[in-house]
């Protein structure tokens, strides 16, 4: 909602509130029998794992999230050249509890397992491994800027400065119980097995208890900041700098320590553009970056370090002088340091040791065709990745990334009453596992997929009715695997309806546009 006393004041009112009930919609499935995962995976003899099969139990599972938001804009013009700005935000998101299970692979137990893997009783009986999670995050962010508009002579400065205040408070609470790997039936300290192709539900099965991860503590973040955008001409440079502190306070309650770290970083960006008259823009950009990570590292059990990260980007606008378009092509690389990862083959064990680099070409166009009609299309080609030593690999594909991306969207959107859209997402194939040239047999890829969506909507004053659907045609497809026994299918057709209210202001809400 938007407030504007008078012509240099103004404050705009936002807020949102979420309560989500639901089950796990996801869980982990082999990649043998799901055929679509393409490469060198063998079919299951019992069959393709059904789109249906629930890998957790309806009598266990259960997902609580909450999450409410609330924050102000405001902004004061205090003359010709200088206008101030405060922003604020709060944010709670809460996981009360996610308690479910998850498959960790086929049992391979029975007698002839060793000599045959791929017999059909050796592929039906999936072991599976219980969650318990409590998560809490309360976060509050102040943003106080000033900025100021000059010329002198031909060059005009557009100055911005600030500081920037973060505080999180956060407590995680996690376990994992073992998988009933020794398959000894009703076994009461593990999860239990389910077939597949004959599951039952409705079994007891115990909590494994916050028994690896029960971290609480605050995570702060100061940063004070700078950038000049100057145009001279046809040409346009930015440049920008920000010093951040991050101190953070954490309680180990399993190990029974607190730490505390205070980490900084000074990142900087530049960047130029130049304006042809004809509508081409060449520009080029580089930026860092810091990003401060909360928790316990289990593998060294010390705290995160903060991921970093550089980007380059060169690129070509061009803006057509006779109808409404933007075409944009983009070359870039952006290396991360210090991502927090799982381990492929137990996700219990996280650390910190990957290093990734995503080099690709993006090319995008938006366009007004003609009256109230519009087009969204993008392309992205990128080679992404392990530029360090991941779990003992080095320059192995990154894991659910694909090399192709492609969609198309159009629509038709007048001002008033009823539209339609449709389009499409193209996803190319992406690697399964990370690769290891020294196990050649066990690599393979997830297949690319082609889904459609469409959208209807009717808006009459303040109101909007809409309806959005995805992969109208059902289309059975894998969407990721990590691993060879974690993969899952994506979804199938949704329709999800919705009813928004435009508010235009504090004082008069209710008021006709």
């Amino acid at each position: 909602m938007l407030w504007k006393p008078s012509s240099r004041t103004s404050l705009l009112v936002l807020a949102n509130y979420l309560d989500f009930r639901t089950g796990s919609e996801i869980g982990f499935l082999p990649a043998q029998g799901l055929t679509l995962a393409g490469g060198k995976i063998a079919p299951n003899p019992n069959g393709n794992i059904p789109t249906s099969f629930f890998s957790s139990d309806t009598n266990y599972d259960n997902y609580h999230k909450t999450e409410y938001f609330a924050g102000t804009q405001f902004q004061q013009q205090l003359s010709e050249h200088w206008t101030m700005r405060n922003n604020y935000r709060f944010l709670h998101l809460g996981l009360p509890q996610y308690i479910g299970l998850y498959g960790t692979g086929y049992l391979q137990t029975a007698p002839d397992c060793a000599i045959n893997p791929n017999a059909p009783d050796c592929t039906n009986i999936l072991t599976r491994s219980a969650i318990l999670s409590n998560e809490n995050n309360t976060q509050y962010a102040l943003d106080q800027q000033l900025q100021g508009n000059y010329r002198w002579n031909k060059w005009s400065h557009t100055l911005l400065a600030g500081y920037n205040y973060q505080h999180q408070g956060t407590g995680i609470h996690l376990g994992y119980g073992p998988s009933d790997n020794d398959g000894t039936p009703g076994d009461p300290a593990n999860p239990p097995n389910i077939n597949i192709f004959d599951p039952v539900y409705g079994v007891s099965v115990p909590s494994p208890g916050y028994s690896t991860t029960d971290v609480s503590g605050t995570l702060q973040q100061h940063g004070v900041y700078a950038q000049d955008q100057v145009a001279y001409g046809h040409l346009q440079m930015l440049l920008g700098g920000r010093e951040d502190w991050a101190p953070q306070h954490l309680d180990d309650h399993l190990a029974d320590q607190q730490t505390d770290i205070n980490p900084s970083r000074f990142t900087y960006r530049a960047g130029a553009l130049y304006h042809f008259d004809k509508g081409l823009a060449p520009y080029f950009s580089y930026s860092t970056s810091f990003n401060p990570v909360f928790g316990i590292n289990p593998s060294s059990n010390l705290p995160f370090k903060p991921d970093s990260g550089r980007q380059y980007e060169v690129g070509l606008k061009y803006e057509p002088q006779h109808f409404n378009a933007v075409f944009t092509a983009a070359l870039y690389q952006i290396t991360q340091q210090n991502l927090v990862t799982a381990n492929p083959v137990d996700p219990q064990i996280t650390d910190q040791s990957a290093e990734q680099r995503s080099r690709g070409l993006e090319v995008e166009a938006h366009a007004s065709l003609f009256h109230s009609v519009n087009l969204v299309a993008s392309y992205d080609h990128q080679k992404a990745l392990y530029t360090k030593p991941f779990y003992g690999v080095v320059g192995a594909p990154i894991l659910t990334v694909p090399e192709n991306q492609a969609s198309l969207w159009v629509d038709y959107t007048p001002a008033r009453g009823f539209g339609v859209g449709a389009g499409a997402r193209f996803n190319g194939k992406n690697p399964g596992v990370i690769f290891d040239p020294a196990t050649p047999d066990a690599n393979f890829y997830v297949d690319s997929t082609t889904l459609f969506d469409a959208e209807v909507h009717y808006e009459i004053r303040n109101m909007r009715f809409g309806f959005y659907g995805q992969n109208l045609l059902d289309k059975t497809y894998v969407s990721y695997c990590q691993g060879a026994t974690s993969c899952n299918y994506g979804f199938r057709r949704r329709v999800n309806g919705n009813v928004t209210y435009r508010f235009y202001s504090l004082l008069k809400p209710w008021r006709k546009q």
